[in-house]
């Protein structure tokens, strides 16, 4: 017995065209706009573009806050030096992060376990006391290693030519930032 399709009402049939629409217009896959299908379950592998940019917009800021609060009060003036190109070089690279976002009509997300992260490591250095200096050159190690691996495997995702010539300019500048830390862990 065949099928026999439900009737569709005219309103709904121009709804359904224009969810389509917008959909492959913001880049999304047939299957993300079926109904019943989740939001973020696609995101990470139908958009690594709109990802890696996430996670330099979730990175800068941390950097940059981190930055500016050693810069003030480290204790080692080599360590102020180096927090304040950490704060200047981050700002300067999520400036760029925010424009090709925009030109490419990527909306920015912030990545929340990150952020929180970042946010738990600057309470432990507001409460470091004389120890600030050597946990922020340590974490910074650390973190730029972590940065460094996972630019670089984003990078190999990323399907846009802009976004993978921005991440290629970031991860020479985030190396700098690691052999400049691990000179200063060394003294």
């Amino acid at each position: 017995m065949p099928v026999k399709p439900l009737p569709l009402r005219p309103w709904a049939l121009s709804s359904l065209a224009a969810i389509c629409v917008f959909g492959l217009l913001r880049g999304l896959p047939l299957q993300a706009m079926r109904p019943g299908a989740q939001a973020g379950a696609h995101h990470a592998a139908a958009h690594p573009n709109r990802h890696l940019l996430d996670l330099l917009h979730t990175i800068n800021p941390g950097e940059i806050q981190a930055g500016r609060w050693m810069s003030r009060h480290a204790k080692n003036t080599r360590v102020k030096r180096f927090a304040a190109m950490l704060e200047r070089d981050h700002a300067r690279a999520d400036h760029k992060v925010k424009a090709l976002a925009a030109f490419q009509h990527l909306p920015l997300h912030v990545i929340a376990r990150l952020q929180h992260q970042q946010r738990l490591e600057l309470q432990q250095l507001k409460k470091a006391g004389s120890r600030a200096d050597r946990l922020y050159v340590r974490a910074e190690v650390r973190d730029h290693r972590k940065a460094i691996a996972k630019v670089r495997a984003m990078r190999k995702q990323a399907t846009k030519s802009r976004v993978r010539a921005l991440a290629g300019m970031m991860i020479p500048q985030l190396e700098k930032h690691l052999h400049a830390a691990q000179a200063l862990e060394k003294k």
